[in-house]
């Protein structure tokens, strides 16, 4: 279920940690930090990490409501 569209959204630069996007449908919008197509994205039930698969397996948690880079995997090997 989708609460909030936001299309066009402008948010380099834009500290979001006070923020919940849970249940949003986020598209065409610019952030301060990208790493591929982001193919998914997940928000735990505290919304205190946050996670986003892109196109090429590389998978991304924040921590802190998605102000703090907790971890970053890279998966090798991929055909594309």
């Amino acid at each position: 279920m989708c609460w909030l569209s936001i299309v066009g959204a402008y948010l380099q630069g834009v500290e979001l940690q006070d923020a919940t996007l849970a249940g949003a449908l986020m598209r065409e919008s610019v952030f301060t930090e990208t790493f591929d197509a982001i193919w998914s994205v997940a928000i735990s039930r505290s919304g205190q990490y946050w996670a986003a698969g892109s196109k090429r397996g590389e998978v991304r948690i924040w921590e802190a409501g998605g102000k703090t880079l907790h971890l970053a995997c890279i998966r090798r090997g991929m055909e594309s």
